[in-house]
C-alpha cells in the first residue's frame, strides 16, 4: 500500500511539475496574431493605413472586429470593416495622429485573438514665420481705430495659401506706422505646435463707419 501511494505521489508531483513548467515558459508570451509592427511612429497630422492579416490562428466568418485607442486625443483608429463576413482574417485599420504623445491601439478579432500596438506621435517640423513669402497684407478698413489680431492673421493667411496660421499660436506686437501705412511683428509662441520664429508684415488700414471685408 505504501509503495502504491509512493508511486501515485510521484506521478502527481511530476504532473504538477509539468504544469508549473508550462506556466513559466509561456508567462507573458503572446503568439503572433497580426502582421503589424508593434511599435509605430507617426508625425503630427499624419494619417496612415495598415493592412492586417491574421496569422497562426484560423479566421472565421462573421467574426466581429473591434479597434480602440487608449487616448483619442493623441491618435484615432478606425477599421474598414466591423465584421469579417468572408472569414478571410484580412482587414485594414487607419491611424490618424491628432497630437504629440503616446497611445496604445487595441485590436480585437472576436474571441479568437487580441493584440496591442504602441503608437508614438512626434511633432512635425515647424514652419519658420520668417520664411513666409508674402508679407504685404494689402489694404482694408474697419470700424476700429486699429485692426484686431484676428484680422491681421486672416489677411496673412489669405495672401499665403495653405499657411493655416491660428491667431492663438502667435503674439502680435504694437502696430507701428503713420498715414494708414502700418507694420506689425508677428511672433510664434513657444507653445505653438506648427510655427516658430517671427515675421514683420505691412498693410494699409483705415477706420470707417462700416467695416469692409
Amino acid at each position: 500500500m505504501k509503495k502504491l501511494l509512493s508511486i501515485l505521489g510521484a506521478v502527481g508531483l511530476s504532473a504538477a511539475g509539468s504544469s508549473v513548467a508550462i506556466s513559466c515558459n509561456f508567462k507573458g508570451a503572446k503568439p503572433p496574431g497580426f502582421d503589424i509592427n508593434r511599435n509605430i511612429k507617426l508625425q503630427y497630422g499624419e494619417e496612415k493605413v495598415f493592412n492586417l492579416t491574421l496569422k497562426e490562428k484560423e479566421p472565421k466568418k462573421d467574426t466581429p472586429i473591434i479597434v480602440e485607442s487608449s487616448d483619442i486625443k493623441i491618435v484615432s483608429v478606425i477599421s474598414n470593416i466591423d465584421k469579417d463576413t468572408e472569414g478571410t482574417g484580412k482587414f485594414s485599420i487607419t491611424l490618424k495622429a491628432i497630437s504629440s504623445g503616446d497611445a496604445n491601439i487595441t485590436i480585437k478579432y472576436g474571441e479568437i485573438y487580441e493584440d496591442t500596438i504602441s503608437v508614438k506621435v512626434g511633432l512635425k517640423d515647424k514652419i519658420d514665420l520668417s520664411t513666409i513669402e508674402n508679407k504685404d497684407l494689402g489694404k482694408w478698413s474697419g470700424s476700429r481705430d486699429y485692426p484686431s489680431d484676428i484680422e491681421i492673421v486672416e489677411k496673412l493667411n489669405k495672401v499665403n495659401l495653405n499657411l493655416n496660421l491660428d491667431y492663438q499660436e502667435v503674439e502680435i506686437s504694437a502696430i507701428v506706422g503713420k498715414d494708414k501705412k502700418l507694420t506689425s511683428l508677428i511672433t510664434a509662441l513657444e507653445t505653438s505646435i506648427n510655427f516658430k520664429g517671427n515675421v514683420t508684415v505691412t498693410y494699409e488700414y483705415s477706420k470707417n463707419d462700416k467695416e469692409e471685408k
